[in-house]
């Protein structure tokens, strides 16, 4: 049983006034106690924090070779107080051309059971290589930095 569940999580509150008297007397009276409770008072969204690595190989690579980018999707297990692997998700290869400053996505591709991603493509230009997941309501996105490759 998780101790926080991440998700939509929603505010209220509750004041009581005991009015003079002490809750731990034996004459305590309930019916002298006064209350107020207001729900909906704001909202929040809780996220399990997440990681994305990558690791784009061969480096160097021949032009017209195949090239594969390789990566884990973590995100915290609070029961375990590591990082476990995300599966089934949804993950962007992206491509950067040297010289350049805008990410291009290739075409996405899931985690497997253990939060591994494999991505192949073929090279072409010298450039940056990362792994870009948008994130779930229960995890943020994240983007691992990008892995330069050398084509020749």
């Amino acid at each position: 049983m998780s101790r926080l569940n991440a998700g939509a999580w929603k505010a209220g509150a509750l004041a009581m006034a005991f009015n003079g008297q002490d809750p731990l007397s034996p004459d305590f009276d309930m019916i002298q106690v006064g209350y107020a409770d207001q729900g909906g008072l704001a909202s929040t969204r809780v996220q399990r924090y997440s990681r994305l690595t990558v690791n784009a190989a061969p480096e160097p690579v021949r032009k017209g070779k195949t090239l594969t980018a390789t990566g884990k999707l973590t995100r915290a297990n609070w029961e375990t107080n590591t990082y476990k692997g995300y599966t089934k998700q949804a993950v962007e290869p992206q491509f950067r051309k040297a010289g350049t400053s805008t990410y291009k996505t290739v075409k996405p591709v899931y985690s497997d059971s253990s939060g591994n991603v494999t991505a192949t493509t073929t090279a072409k230009y010298d450039g940056y290589w990362r792994l870009r997941f948008e994130g779930t309501s229960t995890t943020p996105a994240v983007s691992a930095t990008g892995d330069h490759v050398d084509v020749r």
